[in-house]
């Protein structure tokens, strides 16, 4: 015989099921730099699912990366010039192993674990939208907690130089955050070293921006 709890909201949709699975909070850290020039901070996780949120308070980082290899997840941090640091945060699917002795566990019908009482769970805030082909833009927040976020899709900008001489050297940027208060900035945030552009060159701008970021709630995390 198979036992099925299923939770109703008050207009009667099924809120959790046998097939409901959340991501529970895993772990969190800080990425860390001098500032003195871009780094590129490594993380590596075991998981299923991982997915990493920002909380970029003193100056734009980004998720630069993040590859797969057997179930070992490695994210690469981007943390902009003059930037020293930067919490991140991790959720996944739930492991085998409960973090209480005693606790509630749901299971659906392959005996997969879908919830567990000995966790805290990824609580999305909302994703706000950001205007289309800008090169900085702001948006505000919830009110009333401590945010970390990521874009729902990351971008891309490159810079092309074109020589007096010939040639076209190319400039790879990422879209970065940086929490401001109430406000969330996206802006693009260079990956190389500065290069003089000689006189009389021309230089030309390719890029898709992000079109959402995505805000979840780290207040007691």
């Amino acid at each position: 015989m198979t036992f099925l709890i299923r939770i109703r909201g008050d207009a009667g949709t099924v809120q959790i099921d046998d097939t409901y699975c959340n991501l529970a909070f895993m772990t969190k850290g800080v990425a860390t730099s001098n500032g003195a020039r871009y780094t590129v901070f490594v993380v590596t996780v075991t998981g299923r699912t991982p997915l990493m949120f920002l909380r970029p308070l003193h100056g734009s980082a980004c998720i630069s990366g993040v590859t797969n290899s057997g179930g070992t997840w490695t994210f690469k941090i981007g943390l902009g010039v003059g930037v020293t640091q930067c919490p991140y945060y991790i959720f996944d699917s739930i492991p085998g192993a409960s973090a209480e002795r005693y606790t509630i566990r749901l299971r659906n019908a392959q005996n997969q674990v879908t919830w567990d009482a000995g966790y805290k769970y990824l609580r999305v805030l909302g994703t706000v939208g950001f205007p289309n082909d800008f090169f900085t833009a702001d948006v505000r927040g919830p009110p009333g907690y401590q945010w970390a976020v990521a874009l729902a899709d990351p971008g891309w900008y490159i810079l092309q130089v074109f020589l007096p001489q010939g040639g076209a050297p190319s400039y790879v940027y990422h879209y970065g955050l940086n929490l401001l208060g109430g406000v969330c900035r996206c802006s693009y945030m260079q990956t190389s070293r500065v290069v003089p552009i000689p006189p009389g060159s021309r230089q030309v701008v390719h890029k898709q921006s992000p079109s959402s970021v995505i805000f979840i709630d780290v207040t007691k995390l």
